[in-house]
């Protein structure tokens, strides 16, 4: 008899254990698989952030995107505050890209200048950041502009590949 109550107290510490998991927020939606590759001109782009807009432009309280790994791959997740998803829900959206350029080299960065060359110093600086182009051009990274677009549909798994010429 022991040894059914051990095996009964048993099989209620384990139902407790795989029950005590995150409760899902009221309102969160169900999410389907979608994987989303950037390329740029052909090769993969890394850590770029890659971001689901509805078309509709109502999507609920949660963000929806990922950042892409080395061979640019962005699992996508579905977010909000403590609470993360793997997928995206249901419905049609608009795909932004962006990248953030690296800060320019500064090799006189530290060193004492005058106010005057700390203003021709700066001003320089501006003139070469101005010229710099960014790594994602600017029409994927505005949602008004983007011409990336994914439907998420039910139990259909999405891989999709976007390639973010100039």
């Amino acid at each position: 008899m022991k040894k059914f109550y051990n095996i009964i107290l048993l099989a209620l510490f384990v139902s407790l254990l795989y029950g005590c998991g995150k409760k899902l927020p009221e309102g969160f939606p169900k999410t389907f698989s979608c994987s989303i590759t950037i390329t740029k001109d052909g090769k993969p782009l890394d850590n770029a952030m890659v971001l689901f807009t509805p078309e509709s432009g109502s999507g609920g309280a949660w963000a929806i995107g990922a950042i892409t790994d080395a061979q640019g791959v962005a699992e996508i997740h579905t977010t909000v505050t403590g609470y993360s998803q793997k997928g995206a829900p249901l419905g049609k959206y608009k795909v932004t890209v962006s990248k953030d350029l690296p800060p320019l080299e500064d090799a006189d960065a530290g060193k004492a200048m005058s106010y005057e060359e700390t203003l021709a110093h700066n001003a320089k600086l501006a003139e070469k950041a101005a010229k710099r182009l960014p790594i994602v051009p600017k029409k994927y990274s505005d949602v008004s502009q983007t011409p990336l677009k994914v439907e998420i549909k039910p139990d259909t798994p999405i891989e999709e590949t976007f390639d973010v010429e100039k």
